[in-house]
């Protein structure tokens, strides 16, 4: 029998998925939920892929037993693949798992959580009327089995809102699940049925100059101190790549055949099936995704893979793109085959990659530019890893790219894909090389529109702009979505301190700033309006990664002050009193001392000569990482300080304005 509507749940939920399907089919909804509609004699599992494949929404009973339920999840990836709108009928308040969320980031979800009950299934009966755009009164005539004629209208990027009011709340559920189901795009390009036109990657290596900035310390006249000197290392040029990026330069030629990382346009008349032909060897993988192209919202991508032995392999279909990421076991020539379910033809745009073919290889600390050409266009990128490696990866939309989608996703050596993420202006993807092998990503947007990227790429084992302790350095965002990387090795114990501020002329720059690790995971990211801060102990031995990217994605000028507490700058003498200037916006200047347990320590920062405009502000900061005093003032600020742990103590001047300019740091410590 036709339904409408696939009710997924946990055993634990039934009473609730059961009066969900009872309140649905009371408006004449047909449900179809297990076990009642398991066909007698039919694997389950093939009756559950079948309820899901002919239905046109999803309704997930969401709770915590639904939440951790491995079926449950299969089935939320099913509905996802094959573009049905998701939507989720909360019942408990509980956040959801790292997979689920995976699959669920871009839906918006309809609360039950408050009694009566009744009430918020009326509700989710009215909100899957409109998602199967039918009268509350009136229900339309069921579709026949199979795929819907006509899809559901694709909506563009939604910025995050705050929803207040049924009405509102309803409409934005129908666009977030059309944006889960299925209102995705794929790729673009093509001529009649023997014509081929090649897109390609269009990198353009973007970076950064950096330029140190330091302190500039000198003792008073008559002071028992040694001049203290800023540090003299420098930084490299940030995103700066050894070699220029590589593009596809293959073209399909007449028979069919075709080249890894190529995009490609094509036609089917009603009816019509197009042949695409590849060879490889066992152990290969293959990725393809096949997107209505320009002007085909009838035409329902169908792809298939077939073996050397003439065999389907696999076969997959959506309502507006089609993926197929499939490792190969067998050496010999392999046929794609392009159709449409619904056989009423239309352009289309096939992207296709194979994993042993290299394509645009990627150098750690590089932003690139690219673009998407069309809808349906699809960018590839590929780099070499091995296990223990991390890899970070950021996309955002480019200029002038306002419905632009950014979607990316992350494919291992066998053919998996591993993680994909997306974002209305950006979304990364940060992770740990558990495999050695070839890696790819894998560049979409998630409207299927195209438009300008940006693509931010680092190796953890491959180090960019290694940092020395107590510096401070003026960097540039040039374009929006470009980011900057530094990286630094650290013991276990060992502390950092980073603060990131916007630069000269750089109103527009939200500073943020966040700290990798040697796993490949964020430990701690911070943002604020004109400077942001990480003090951060450290656990692990091994190499830490800074990421400093614009929040509000459009660039600027910044500077980044870096210091690692094991690294000691600008020691400190007890009756010194020291002269120093903040050259830049942002600059920040170190200082570190020893002290032992039942010590005292007295500080005073001053503005100096000519320096109305600087604010003074004083730090203290402890041997295990913790900021223990701040001080400011509009022209000198004090820290008097017990000492109450024995090791080394970093002292952090600013200014509070942002500015810069002369000051004098006056320090004694009283020893025990």
């Amino acid at each position: 029998m036709a339904h409408d509507v696939f009710i997924s749940y946990s055993s634990q939920d039934k009473s609730v998925a059961d009066a969900v399907c009872a309140t649905l089919e009371s408006r004449k909804i047909r449900c179809w939920i297990a076990p009642r509609d398991v066909l007698a004699g039919q694997p389950y599992a093939e009756s559950i892929l079948d309820g899901i494949n002919k239905s046109r929404v999803f309704v997930l009973v969401f709770s915590a037993d639904s939440n951790l339920s491995q079926q449950v999840l299969r089935e939320v990836e099913r509905a996802v693949s094959k573009g049905i709108p998701i939507l989720p009928f909360r019942i408990a308040d509980v956040e959801p798992t790292k997979s689920m969320e995976l699959f669920l980031s871009a839906t918006h979800w309809l609360d039950a959580l408050t009694p009566p009950m009744e009430e918020h299934l009326r509700e989710l009966a009215s909100t899957v009327e409109v998602l199967l755009g039918i009268e509350a009164s009136q229900k339309a005539e069921a579709p026949p089995p199979g795929k819907p004629a006509v899809k559901a209208e694709r909506k563009g990027k939604m910025k995050p809102v705050f929803i207040i009011g049924g009405i509102v709340l309803v409409a934005v559920i129908v666009v977030g699940a059309l944006l889960a189901a299925g209102v995705f795009k794929g790729n673009g390009g093509g001529t009649d049925k023997n014509s081929t036109n090649l897109i390609t990657g269009n990198g353009t290596e973007i970076g950064s100059n950096p330029t140190q900035v330091g302190s500039s310390d000198t003792g008073l006249p008559g002071q028992k101190t040694t001049p203290i000197s800023g540090s003299t290392s420098t930084v490299g040029p940030s995103g700066t790549a050894t070699s220029p990026l590589a593009t596809a330069t293959s073209v399909i030629d007449s028979s069919g055949k075709f080249s890894s990382g190529a995009s490609t346009m094509g036609t089917l008349g009603k009816g019509e099936i197009k042949w695409y032909e590849f060879s490889a060897n066992a152990g290969d993988a293959v990725f393809a995704v096949l997107s209505e192209g320009a002007d085909s919202d009838s035409l329902y991508p169908w792809l298939e893979l077939l073996g050397p032995d003439g065999k389907v392999i696999v076969g997959q279909d959506g309502s507006v793109y089609c993926t197929i990421d499939q490792g190969l076991t067998t050496t010999g020539k392999y046929t794609l085959r392009v159709r449409d379910y619904n056989n009423n033809g239309g352009n289309y745009v096939l992207s296709f990659m194979q994993l042993s073919k290299s394509v645009n290889p990627l150098n750690s600390g590089v932003s690139l530019q690219g673009q998407l050409k069309m809808p349906g266009d699809i960018n590839w990128y590929t780099f070499d890893a091995k296990v223990g490696d991390a890899m970070y990866a950021v996309l955002s939309e480019g200029t002038d790219s306002g419905s632009f989608y950014p979607w990316l996703e992350f494919l291992g050596p066998d053919g998996n894909a591993i993680i994909g993420q997306n974002g209305s202006v950006t979304c990364n993807i940060d992770q740990a090389i558990t495999k050695t092998g070839k890696y790819t990503l894998r560049v979409r947007d998630y409207n299927n529109k195209g438009g300008n990227y940006v693509l931010s790429f680092v190796q953890l084992s491959k180090s960019v702009n290694p940092l020395s302790s107590g510096v401070s350095l003026m960097g540039q965002l040039k374009v929006p979505g470009d980011i900057n990387w530094y990286s630094f090795t650290a013991e276990a114990g060992d502390a950092m301190y980073a603060v990131l501020s916007e630069g000269a002329n750089s109103d527009a720059l939200y500073p943020w700033l966040e700290l990798l690790g040697p796993d490949g995971k964020v430990i701690v990211g911070q943002d604020g309006s004109v400077y942001c801060t990480i003090d951060q102990g450290l656990t692990t031995n091994g190499k830490y990664t800074l990421r400093v990217r614009d929040y509000n994605n459009k660039g600027g000028q910044y500077v980044l002050s870096f210091m690692q507490l094991s690294r000691s700058v600008n020691l400190l003498t007890s009756g010194a009193s020291i002269k120093g200037q903040l050259k830049v916006p942002g600059d920040i200047n170190w200082y570190t001392f020893d002290a032992n347990e039942g010590d005292a320590v007295n500080m005073v920062l001053s503005e100096g000569d000519n320096a109305e405009s600087l604010y003074p502000w004083l730090e203290l900061l402890g041997p295990d990482g913790n900021a223990i005093a701040g001080q400011n003032g509009s022209v000198t600020c004090t820290i008097d300080w017990a000492i109450t742990k024995t090791g080394k103590y970093t002292v952090r001047v600013r200014d509070y304005n942002n500015k810069g300019g002369n000051y004098v740091l006056s320090f004694n410590l009283m020893k025990k």
